[in-house]
């Protein structure tokens, strides 16, 4: 793997992995120990996801919550503007009709 290391951990994972490219190349299989680690990695990497999927979906509902909580304000102060709608018909009415 050649991607630059972001932290400890990662630089401690890029040679993890590489010494396991070099031991399959090597031998053409990998030792217990290497297999017990590709299965945690690759756990730990799935929990990730799903974390990380989760994490979004909030966010998106959250978003679409307030997006909706700010519809429903913004409809409230138009009715309030407007005012009682039943007295709309009546207003108009009396101005056609000269009152």
């Amino acid at each position: 793997m050649q991607s630059k290391p972001k932290s400890r951990g990662h630089t401690a994972l890029l040679r993890a992995t590489d010494g396991l490219c070099v031991q399959m190349a090597e031998t053409g299989r990998l030792d217990r120990g290497a297999e017990v680690f590709i299965r945690l990695l690759t756990e730990t990497l799935e929990s990730d996801r799903r974390i990380r999927s989760a994490r979004q979906r909030a966010i998106s509902e959250a978003l679409s919550d307030r997006f909706a909580q700010t519809v429903r304000k913004d409809v409230r102060e138009a009715l309030h503007q407007i005012g009682p709608l039943d007295a709309q018909p009546q207003k108009a009415r009396s101005r056609f009709q000269g009152d």
